[in-house]
């Protein structure tokens, strides 16, 4: 069975203003639209028009990557089956972590993640995958699980 995922009018509207300035073809793809259905071309072709009246500047098309097709509600299952996936696979018995060298480094290299984590911009990861940032946060839980299993 095939899932359906709502769009909201912001959503829609991020992806045909600027930086991804979506074409109404590939907005047709990405609502999943049969692009011989006029009414609906012609309906988003108006949609697009009046967003893009309502921004400023230049209409140069962004780059597409593996995110471009894929709706907010897509990338937010996809990071929360990595999560529970992730859940299911790792070992709960943990390798013992007793030696004061071995905390210190799993420490430090809890340390360097987190600084990693925080210099991230992920508001414009997130405008760029459309709520990818989920992806990136459920990877870095699942080392910040792991080594904190490892330190206790």
């Amino acid at each position: 069975m095939k899932r359906r995922y709502p769009v909201t009018a912001s959503e829609l509207k991020r992806r045909v203003t600027a930086p991804e300035n979506m074409s109404v073809s590939s907005l047709l793809k990405y609502l999943r639209i049969d692009t011989s259905n006029t009414g609906a071309k012609q309906m988003l072709v108006k949609l697009a028009e009046s967003f893009r009246q309502q921004t400023a500047g230049p209409q140069l098309a962004a780059s597409s990557s593996a995110f471009t097709l894929l709706t907010e509600g897509e990338v937010a299952e996809i990071a929360n089956d990595v999560i529970r996936i992730a859940g299911k696979t790792i070992r709960s018995e943990t390798p013992s972590a007793s030696d004061l060298v071995e905390k210190a480094r799993l420490a430090e290299a809890r340390t360097v993640l987190s600084n990693i984590h925080d210099a991230l911009d992920l508001v414009e990861f997130d405008r760029l995958t459309h709520g990818g940032s989920k992806l990136i946060n459920a990877v870095l839980a699942i080392f910040y699980d792991v080594i904190d299993k490892k330190l206790a």
